[in-house]
């Protein structure tokens, strides 16, 4: 199974699992504040799992980009630590405890080693990283970070 593979893998059980919902919503709540409306905390935990999702999408696409541009071999170990960060469940913020909120963090690691190798003018892949990786930083917060 690709590493890749088993990025999806892992999003998927603890999506299945349906427990880490609760603590991924309380910790948008406690991050958004109280007066956030059920809706906007929804909203919030769709834009988690957006991210999620994008993640394994994203590191294929770098990866093909890098091989049609000739630089694999420069790209490759960024995209390998960030994969192997992703599968390792012992982190900084652990999914066996946290469950999709323990993914984030990972999450935020794999955008930041993608947006470091998009250079402009001409990035591998075009994608504006900021907004996610802006969202993930405010609900981490900088002690996680």
């Amino acid at each position: 199974m690709s590493q890749t593979a088993q990025i999806r893998a892992i999003i998927a059980k603890h999506r299945a699992q349906g427990q880490g919902s609760a603590v991924l919503a309380t910790a948008l709540r406690n991050r958004i504040g109280s007066r956030a409306t059920p809706a906007e905390i929804d909203e919030a935990v769709a834009f988690c799992r957006e991210i999620l999702d994008a993640v394994p999408i994203l590191i294929d696409r770098l990866r093909e980009a890098a091989g049609q541009q000739g630089v694999a071999a420069l790209i490759e170990p960024m995209l390998a630590h960030a994969e192997a960060y992703f599968v390792n469940p012992v982190d900084v913020l652990p999914e066996a405890l946290l469950g999709e909120l323990g993914l984030l963090d990972d999450a935020y690691l794999a955008l930041n080693a993608i947006r470091r190798v998009q250079v402009e003018p001409d990035p591998m892949i075009r994608i504006d990283l900021g907004p996610p990786i802006t969202f993930l930083e405010q609900v981490l917060g900088e002690s996680t970070l």
